[in-house]
């Protein structure tokens, strides 16, 4: 986002919060401060524009972006209709033929546990729904597309219209090859090479392959922010020991998150057992892991000290 976009986006908001049909103004700055944005200044004189605008300013652009998605407002940068998404989870296209949709199913639901919502039309698409009009919002709001790089891939009228409209909007394209090779605009990046007995197995363990998905999609600068957030919040959500010492190692290399995230992970520490029961092998092993847990929050948001910090520390 350039400087004039960015300016154009702060008085959007602006006009918005500050209008008569705008929030009040507690649920204003409860959504701010959940956004990250700072403190604006505190005066009984100052003007609800100037201490918003003074808000909205301190914010970055990605916080911007999320808190007019947020007030469902429209603008250059708003994406189209999210409902087909899970919410805080990292979206991801899945583009393939019909006859591998139940690997495609498989393939979802492996990948939720690294805090991944996979979007594959003939599930995810209500029956009365109008089905191009959601393939084509769920294309414009995903964060990356995956090809299922199968035999009869390009044989189909609408995987590379899938493909094309991604790369259009210049968000990432991975290729999944499970038997073709990338072609087109897609042969510019190495595929992910996957086995094709997966596509017969009709139980797959699919967490190697997921594991390479993650780590490819990882790679990519536009990717990371979203990616990095779902993972810590499907960390705090883990359902399992085996899915707690799987994600915590991508936790571990994340920027730090917003703070409500961080304050659902220490949530998490103290009554989700599967992180503070979680030991670090799955076999013989009585290590903990929740140091490393504490570790991370600790370097994510370092101790400041309290008044009594501060009487106990020695002055000349």
């Amino acid at each position: 986002m350039d400087t004039s976009d960015r300016i154009n986006l702060i008085e959007a908001l602006l006009t918005y919060i500050t209008s008569p049909d705008g929030p009040e103004v507690e649920r204003a700055d409860m959504a701010l401060d959940e956004f990250g944005f700072r403190d604006g200044p505190q005066s009984d004189f100052i003007s609800n524009e100037e201490y918003f605008r003074a808000r909205l300013r301190s914010g970055d652009d990605r916080s911007l972006i999320g808190l007019t998605e947020h007030f469902r407002l429209r603008t250059q940068f708003s994406e189209d209709d999210t409902s087909m998404w899970e919410e805080e989870r990292f979206r991801l296209f899945l583009s393939f033929v019909s006859e591998n949709a139940s690997f495609a199913v498989s393939l979802k639901s492996a990948l939720s546990y690294w805090g991944i919502d996979a979007f594959i039309s003939h599930e995810d698409i209500e029956p009365d729904e109008e089905w191009q009009t959601v393939i084509e919002s769920a294309l414009s709001s995903c964060h990356a597309l995956a090809a299922l790089l199968t035999p009869s891939y390009h044989a189909s009228d609408w995987t590379d219209q899938e493909v094309g409209w991604a790369r259009g909007r210049g968000i990432p394209v991975i290729s999944l090859r499970l038997g073709l090779d990338p072609y087109g605009f897609i042969g510019k990046r190495q595929a992910i090479r996957l086995n094709r007995n997966l596509l017969e197995d009709m139980h797959p363990n699919l967490v190697p392959s997921c594991k390479l998905i993650v780590d490819t999609l990882w790679k990519q600068e536009s990717c990371l922010p979203f990616l990095q957030e779902a993972i810590v919040i499907a960390l705090a959500e883990s359902g399992s020991w085996d899915q707690t010492r799987m994600l915590l190692p991508y936790a571990e290399r994340c920027e730090k998150p917003s703070d409500s995230v961080i304050e659902r992970l220490e949530k998490a520490m103290d009554e989700n057992n599967q992180i503070y029961e979680a030991l670090a092998s799955p076999i013989s092993s009585n290590k903990s892991l929740l140091p490393r847990f504490e570790a991370l929050v600790e370097r994510w948001r370092p101790h400041q000290p309290s008044l009594q910090d501060w009487d106990d520390l020695p002055f000349e």
